[in-house]
């Protein structure tokens, strides 16, 4: 809806008639009122009323020197009548920011008296998710550099929709996105989907063997950690405020980050992509320490049924009868390097990359 008083409700619909009229003047270069009159047989009270709004539009312009009407391109135009407009957008950011930045160099005296009247302690407790979403909008909203998040689920597709829009906001301010998901769940076509949009606006993807669990980090300053241990099961979420925990957080899932690989949309939309190679050999490390399947599969945040789909290409490939020999045989061929290592013996993924439409993890 357009807001009453702007410069859009001043400005009239374009019509058949500008149309008509500023298409004669691109043709001829240049033309004036009675001539265009006379071309598009329109009545001289219709020819003066259009030339006119398209003088406000600024897609016509008078020449200095005999007073012709001459063509300008719609950006121009636009340029024109948005200039203005981008200039108070501009002065509006910077008194933002100014009134931000004044009332902002009271947080450390806030930090400090909440830490105080806690007992040395930073942490706020949040029990139910209104109160959740409530925190985590209000910490959205006012981050000012960088949001930095690890999620270990596979996000439902309406969580996601939901969110795109407030994520493209706070991109929208400048505001840094990095997010970290496990490999997994990149066999799904839609996280590839949304995963693609948000690239394309600038957020940053990594994937990873493991992510342990959800974690959001606002400004390198406050830290949101689920609350597991809450005896009732309702939802909760631990805010951290103290520096020092807040600094170990965020260097870890830097880290974490440092060695994660950044999203490549796969062929055709589904698959593991790049990812593929990394995420069998997190399945031969487990394999090889013994692990289950189940095991297996919660640690990297995928089905059963998937992970044994992984199982039975890794040991086809291995010619292994067993998971236990497949790890064995992975790691006396030497797979079991960091992630990356090339050889002619490392697990070759398969041309039809498992957990596609037809098996999502």
């Amino acid at each position: 809806m357009r807001q009453a008083g702007s410069l859009s409700d001043t400005l009239p619909e374009l019509t058949e008639i500008h149309q008509l009229l500023y298409e004669r003047v691109l043709r001829n270069g240049q033309a004036h009122v009675a001539a265009l009159t006379a071309e598009t047989g329109l009545d001289g009270p219709e020819v003066t009323a259009g030339v006119s709004d398209l003088l406000r539009m600024h897609l016509l312009r008078l020449s200095p020197q005999d007073g012709a009407l001459m063509p300008s391109s719609p950006e121009v135009a636009a340029a024109h009548l948005t200039g203005p407009i981008e200039a108070q957008v501009q002065l509006h950011r910077r008194s933002i920011e100014q009134i931000r930045s004044h009332l902002l160099t009271l947080n450390p005296t806030y930090i400090e008296a909440r830490h105080l009247d806690r007992g040395g302690t930073s942490v706020d407790v949040l029990t139910g998710l209104p109160a959740v979403q409530a925190e985590l909008g209000r910490l959205t909203s006012g981050c000012r550099t960088e949001v930095f998040a690890a999620h270990p689920v596979l996000p439902p597709p309406e969580a996601l929709d939901e969110g795109l829009q407030r994520t493209l906001d706070v991109i929208g301010r400048g505001v840094r996105i990095r997010t970290l998901y496990p490999h997994a769940v990149l066999a799904h076509p839609y996280i590839q989907a949304h995963f693609a949009k948000m690239t394309d606006h600038g957020s940053r993807l990594r994937t990873s063997d493991q992510v342990a669990e959800r974690i959001i980090i606002f400004d390198r300053e406050v830290a949101v950690l689920p609350d597991r241990v809450r005896p009732s099961g309702d939802v909760g979420a631990v805010v951290v405020r103290e520096p020092a925990v807040v600094d170990y957080l965020y260097r870890s899932l830097d880290s974490l980050w440092s060695t994660a690989t950044p999203f490549c949309a796969a062929p055709n939309g589904f698959g593991y992509g790049q990812a593929n190679g990394d995420l069998r050999r997190a399945i031969v490390e487990l394999l090889a320490l013994g692990h289950k399947d189940e095991g297996v599969a919660r640690r990297l945040s995928m089905s059963v049924r998937a992970c044994r789909r992984h199982i039975a290409a890794i040991m086809e490939s291995l010619g292994a009868e067993s998971r236990f020999q497949a790890g064995y045989q992975a790691a006396v061929r030497g797979l079991l390097g960091p992630s990356g290592a090339a050889g002619p013996d490392r697990v070759r993924p398969r041309e039809e990359p498992v957990g596609g439409p037809s098996g999502a993890a």
